[in-house]
């Protein structure tokens, strides 16, 4: 009998909940492509030590930036809510090339369960630095309210958790009906105001300049991202992983 059947009754009430939330972060954010998607839980139920698969966060990031079911991350019309997140952002920003900005899903992969991010957003700067925004779904006014608390500590002053309230996905409400038209629009802006204060609050502290760039400067910038990133690139990762950077930073 595995792990989770000799779990009490709560815990596997628990999970249940939490595997309700993960089909809501799938169907809002999108999720990793399967090669790279993580199943923590089943090593749990085998009993196994889950921390022999972790991966250091900016490793994740890189796996995941490569691994996307969107075709084009500043582009990613695949989903409704990151699309309209996106260009949200983007006119907030003032960016005249939607380029500049990317969205990458992290659902289902280590870096969603290693480190607690479900998606995040990326802005490139002139000299080839990222500016990132982490983004937390929950269903849960009682887990958003904890993951607004650990807000507070250092490691997630740049983590964003949201409520994607129960009228957006319970199917009660029609998709094309206004009541849900305006709780859509609401939390796209609300996230997408935070989002951007973030990036700007960011690279005041790091000394960058949150400007637009033209296409030219960004495929520069992008090339610089692309260096650093190479430096860093785990040798640890499977060859069959290395792959997909064509919309990589």
């Amino acid at each position: 009998m595995g792990l989770m059947n000799n779990m009490p009754q709560e815990f596997n009430q628990r999970y249940d909940e939490k595997h309700e939330g993960f089909e809501v972060e799938k169907n809002v954010l999108g999720q990793v492509r399967p090669e790279v998607r993580f199943y923590g839980e089943e090593i749990i139920e085998r009993g196994e030590d889950i921390y022999k698969e972790y991966l250091p966060f900016e490793q994740a990031i890189d796996l995941v930036r490569d691994n996307q079911e969107f075709e084009d991350p500043s582009d990613p019309h695949e989903k409704p809510f990151p699309d309209n997140l996106h260009s949200t952002i983007v006119e907030l920003l003032d960016l005249k090339n939607h380029q500049q900005l990317q969205y990458f899903t992290a659902i289902r992969s280590k870096v969603d369960w290693f480190h607690q991010t479900d998606a995040f957003v990326e802005m490139l700067s002139s000299n080839g630095e990222l500016l990132r925004a982490i983004l937390d779904l929950t269903t849960s006014k009682n887990a958003l309210q904890v993951k607004l608390e650990e807000k507070e500590s250092k490691h997630k002053r740049w983590y964003i958790a949201f409520l994607w309230e129960k009228k957006l996905w319970d199917g009660d409400l029609s998709k094309k009906s206004p009541e849900y038209q305006k709780l859509f629009e609401d939390t796209v802006n609300q996230v997408a105001q935070e989002v951007t204060r973030t990036l700007k609050t960011q690279a005041q502290e790091r000394g960058l300049t949150v400007s637009s760039l033209s296409l030219d400067e960004i495929q520069r910038s992008k090339e610089l991202s692309a260096e650093e990133r190479e430096k860093r690139v785990s040798f640890r990762l499977p060859r069959r992983l290395k792959r997909r950077r064509a919309y990589a930073y």
